[in-house]
């Protein structure tokens, strides 16, 4: 079960002060010889739950999942944004600097990035509007795959602006979460092997509540990851090459989002 460190501290801490109470009570009704035990075990015992609950405080609220059990806390509530296989392109905006309208289109239900330029700075990039999809708790699943070995191919949420969003970024072999805050980069926070299959579909979530954020391939937790600097925003996809020589082509299913919500 996953719980919140100040919930867990406050049940300890109530427990604590229940044996206590206990204590006190029998010592005091049961043989008078034992009195004295029961008065310094309702002490002591009292004395510990004020430290765990300054402990408590001190610390704060801050959720710690359990890495022995990963069971899911997060339940999917109701539809924020869905596309349609007809078109998996509504409503995404396409970013002019980097994105050229002929290199993304729509092939058998799939949105078909095909790229031949061949430069030291190729992009495609598309997102929702953030302003009109100001997505917080949230779950954006799609399944996407790659059929060439271009450099980033990244998925990006909590999506203000360009210089404001975290990504799970797929790259030789690993998916990297980095972030972006007011324009600076933070790169590969964290990382895990992940080698990728030309050609082969691969199922995508990404889980974003509160602090906590979850990466799923394929069903399979890959990654978890906790920041506190972005709680709002949309979902941007970005795809990157820089050595001259790979042109990028890839396809992504529909996306669908959905509200979360949290079951401590």
């Amino acid at each position: 079960h996953v719980r919140s460190r100040r919930q867990r501290q406050m049940c300890i801490r109530d427990r604590l002060m229940a044996v206590g109470a206990a204590g006190m009570v029998y010592g005091l009704t049961s043989d008078p010889g034992r009195a004295v035990f029961g008065v310094i075990g309702g002490f002591c015992i009292g004395v510990g739950s004020w430290v765990v609950r300054e402990m408590m405080a001190r610390r704060g609220n801050r959720v710690v999942v359990r890495t022995d059990v990963l069971p899911e806390p997060l339940v999917c509530g109701k539809l924020l944004y869905e596309a349609t296989a007809e078109n998996p392109l509504a409503e995404w905006k396409s970013f002019e600097r980097y994105q050229r309208a002929d290199d993304v289109c729509v092939v058998e239900g799939c949105m078909k990035f095909s790229n031949p330029v061949l430069s030291s700075d190729e992009w495609d990039y598309i997102y929702l509007d953030p302003e009109r999809y100001r997505f917080r708790d949230c779950s954006w699943a799609l399944r996407f795959r790659r059929h060439t070995t271009f450099r980033e191919y990244a998925f990006n949420y909590r999506y203000q602006d360009f210089d404001n969003r975290y990504r799970y970024r797929f790259e030789d072999d690993k998916i990297f979460f980095d972030k972006k805050v007011a324009g600076v980069w933070t790169n590969n926070i964290a990382s895990c092997p992940f080698p990728m299959v030309l050609g082969q579909w691969y199922e995508l979530r990404i889980d974003a509540a509160g602090s906590l954020s979850r990466c799923y391939v394929d069903g399979e937790l890959r990654m978890e990851n906790v920041d506190t600097d972005l709680d709002w925003g949309s979902v941007c996809i970005i795809l990157w090459e820089d050595d001259g020589e790979t042109p990028i082509s890839a396809e992504i299913g529909v996306s669908v989002v959905r509200e979360l919500e949290i079951r401590l």
